[in-house]
């Protein structure tokens, strides 16, 4: 389990437990449609070719993504509820206007961005929509993780696994939920601390180290098909950063080990003209990586791009 540390944020020990225990009891509340037995990622040849050689999965920066704006979208949904709760007779002094400084609308950027990288996954199996989206249409792949030991690599470190919310009353109700207990806990602790002047922006800080890991777990509305299952992780060590380049700027990500751990349950092969062929190189390449303990299966979709 991780821990937020007092020589970090120059807290409490007790106090920074408290804060990790809002945030995961709201974690617990999200994840209530529990965690599928097995996930899976959607990927080109090129994408699986690249998992099964290095052995390694890799999350992308939630400010890098193909949809910028995920992040923002948590945090204007934050916003919302807090300017809700300012402006009706619930509103209390303290915390809630150091966060509403940080993420009112008018002053979020990408600078306030926590370091959070996403693992990107589905609960569904030979799905269409996925394919097109994910596989470009024809020879694509789906490997499915055994979800239990997927988890495993993440045992210790500050992650939140759970399906995606897209619903926006869910997600509204979920989000005035984490500000109520945010509140509720702030107020008993700064009520320690009333001569101390600096208290309310460490203990956003500490707040904020947790809270942030809940944002991309929710989503626009408009991608309610895709039912994603995500691990959304924040390193302990700027030595896990890795970078590579595109066309239009460099991108931070991460990599987690997954090879010789069982993790792969299935491999699909995506519907195309060529799945027969793509499936018996599969199994020369699941060979050759002693990959044997999996199932390879063929998309029953008749789709074609053309």
């Amino acid at each position: 389990m991780f821990k937020l540390l007092e020589k970090d944020f120059r807290i409490n020990q007790r106090e920074l437990d408290e804060i990790r225990e809002v945030a995961l009891s709201i974690h617990a509340i999200h994840n209530a449609r529990g965690t599928p037995a097995t996930v899976y990622h959607y990927t080109t040849c090129a994408g699986l070719m690249g998992i099964l050689d290095t052995g390694k999965l890799r999350a992308s920066h939630i400010a890098f993504m193909n949809d910028a704006k995920e992040y923002a979208y948590g945090a204007e949904l934050l916003s919302r509820v807090i300017t809700d709760k300012m402006q009706g007779p619930s509103h209390r002094q303290g915390i809630i206007e150091v966060i509403y400084k940080f993420i009112r609308p008018d002053s979020f950027s990408v600078a306030h961005y926590m370091p959070c990288f996403v693992f990107c996954f589905t609960s569904k199996r030979d799905d269409l929509s996925q394919w097109r989206a994910y596989g470009r249409g024809e020879g694509g792949f789906a490997i499915g993780f055994d979800t239990a030991r997927l988890l495993d690599v993440f045992d210790g470190r500050l992650c939140y696994p759970s399906y995606v919310v897209y619903d926006p009353q869910q997600q509204y109700d979920y989000a005035e939920l984490l500000v109520e207990k945010t509140l509720e806990l702030y107020n008993r602790h700064s009520n320690l601390h009333s001569d101390d002047d600096t208290y309310s922006e460490r203990w956003y800080e500490a707040w904020r180290a947790v809270a942030a890991c809940l944002a991309p777990l929710v989503k626009y509305p408009a991608f309610v098909e895709e039912d994603e299952w995500r691990i959304v992780y924040i390193p302990s060590n700027p030595g896990e950063f890795h970078f590579h380049e595109n066309q239009k700027s460099m991108r931070p990500f991460v990599e987690v080990d997954i090879a010789d751990r069982g993790l792969i349950k299935e491999v699909l092969v995506g519907p195309g003209p060529s799945k027969d062929l793509n499936r018996i190189a599969l199994d020369m390449l699941l060979s050759k990586k002693q990959i044997s303990v999996c199932d390879i299966a063929i998309s029953e979709i008749p789709y074609r791009v053309a």
